[in-house]
């Protein structure tokens, strides 16, 4: 499994002039905290050459690419977001949608998660899938398994982003 991490974004303090007029301190600088920076950089939304809508660049690849072991017999069938996986616990984390459901042309069965980062929600549901469904193997793909994958099927895969 591999799991790639980032640290959380910071929040950094900006100054920003205040209307509050009633105080007297209408000419004062006043801090505010920014909102975190953006969590997610992936390209959401549908692509002319798939049948869904992904939620990032990376996703879409990895999509295309399944296409393509399909057509060539390497897999037997994928699905998008195809199952959902309910946890018996009180938690807002109580289901989880992997990404990708492929079954493998020798039969097995593989769920792949794709991340470009681990938060602590994803984390949750991942080891919960452990719990209660020790027989489901699920696949983390990563920053540098993904850039792998860049590397060896960019050139051969057409509209890869």
């Amino acid at each position: 499994m591999t799991i790639s991490t980032t640290s959380k974004p910071s929040v950094t303090p900006a100054i920003a002039k205040s209307t509050a007029t009633s105080s007297g301190l209408a000419d004062q600088p006043v801090l505010k905290k920014r909102r975190p920076a953006r969590t997610s950089f992936g390209k959401t939304g549908k692509r002319p050459d798939l049948p869904v809508s992904v939620r990032s660049k990376w996703e879409a690849n990895l999509y295309r690419l399944l296409i393509h072991l399909k057509e060539i017999g390497d897999i037997e069938d994928f699905a998008y977001e195809g199952q959902r996986y309910d946890f018996p616990v009180r938690s807002k984390n109580n289901f989880y949608i992997p990404d990708f459901r492929i079954k493998w042309a020798d039969g097995r069965t593989t769920c792949f998660e794709v991340k470009g980062y681990m938060d602590k929600d994803s984390r949750a549901k991942l080891r919960y899938m452990l719990r209660f469904y020790p027989s489901i193997t699920v696949d983390v793909l990563g920053r540098e398994a993904y850039l792998h994958l860049a590397d060896e099927w960019s050139h051969v895969i057409p509209n890869w982003e």
